[in-house]
């Protein structure tokens, strides 16, 4: 007959990180409801696992440029696990230790104003590396993934979150970490204004309309095309405002002298802009009559010839004979003596 019960390596049910008391009860056989001895054990505790821990999380360069155009997202059976040409989209890596008890890793992105701009992404880890990233991940004592794409191409400033979710939800701490702000520079296409006309042709730096005030207002045809890329803001001030890159319009003109400037400008992503102004003046060619009276110059009195003084008059008496000259008599010039013979 025994006389001892010796138990080793009992199993139970305390799986959960937490203290634990646990007691042992002894009830005879005839007294099945009253226990004849208990005993109670020191408080056991058991630890938590260590969570796992985000080492890395990072973007393979700060800075992308936008493609000139636009290609469709490998699918996770097209990703060949080779870097993809810069400037499709923004590429991640991460270092995460204790893979295994990663449950699921959640990504998303914001821009810094916090509003989503890449969708969020989950990735199930209950199984191992998912398929997505089976071409980008490998797990030996800690989980890497490279170049992992995302779907952010657009132009903007872009900061991406990781979260790790644990196997064991219940207390564990939520783990996350984010990538510094990371910028798609947009693409630029230079700024052309490729033409603007009026009534098919170029406009001037002055386009004169003639004008009659007695008819019926007309209009003149406005037609423009500019290029530079995608995101432009053309203009037509100061109406009717926003128009297409390319099209035209009837701009009607007032039937009265005037003079008024038109511009088409043009601005992009990165707020440059190209601009180009007509002076549209109308002009009457039939002069008007004037309502103001010519000007009548008052007539002059034509002026009378001034009158000469008198001469004093001469008595006979009085009158002071004029001299009479004298005869002169000539002298005979002497002549010439005779030469002897």
């Amino acid at each position: 007959m025994r006389t001892e019960l010796t138990c080793k390596n009992v199993r139970t049910e305390a799986r959960q990180a937490g203290d634990y008391v646990f007691e042992l009860k002894v009830f005879s056989k005839q007294a099945k409801d009253v226990a004849s001895d208990s005993s109670k054990t020191n408080s056991v505790k058991i630890q938590p696992l260590d969570p796992s821990k985000i080492q890395e999380f990072f973007s393979t360069q700060p800075i992308y440029q936008e493609p000139s155009i636009l290609k469709p997202l490998p699918t996770a059976n097209q990703n060949s696990g080779a870097t993809p040409t810069n400037g499709d989209t923004i590429l991640l890596n991460w270092k995460i230790i204790k893979p295994d008890q990663i449950k699921e890793l959640k990504l998303i992105g914001r821009a810094p104003d916090g509003s989503v701009t890449s969708e969020l992404k989950r990735y199930d880890f209950s199984q191992g590396i998912p398929q997505a990233l089976k071409e980008v991940c490998q797990i030996e004592d800690e989980l890497i993934c490279k170049n992992v794409p995302t779907d952010a191409r657009k132009p903007g400033d872009y900061i991406f979150e990781l979260t790790v979710v644990p196997q064991k939800e219940a207390g564990e701490p939520i783990i996350s970490a984010k990538t510094d702000t990371i910028k798609i520079q947009p693409n630029l296409v230079p700024l052309k204004i490729v033409n603007f006309k009026i009534n098919g042709q170029d406009a001037p730096t002055k386009y004169i309309v003639p004008i009659n005030p007695g008819k019926p207002s007309k209009a003149v045809t406005l037609s423009w095309q500019v290029e530079g890329g995608k995101d432009l803001k053309v203009e037509l001030l100061p109406a009717p405002g926003t128009v297409p890159s390319v099209g035209s319009i009837s701009y009607p003109i007032i039937q009265q002298p005037s003079s008024q400037t038109l511009t088409l400008k043009v601005t992009n992503a990165a707020a440059q802009e190209i601009s180009r102004s007509v002076i549209l003046e109308t002009l009457n060619p039939t002069p008007v009559p004037s309502s103001t009276p010519p000007l009548v110059l008052p007539k002059l009195p034509l002026p009378r010839p001034t009158p000469s003084p008198p001469k004093p008059s001469v008595s006979p008496s009085t009158a002071v004979p004029s001299p009479v000259p004298k005869a002169t008599t000539a002298s005979p010039s002497p002549s010439p003596s005779a030469s002897p013979s």
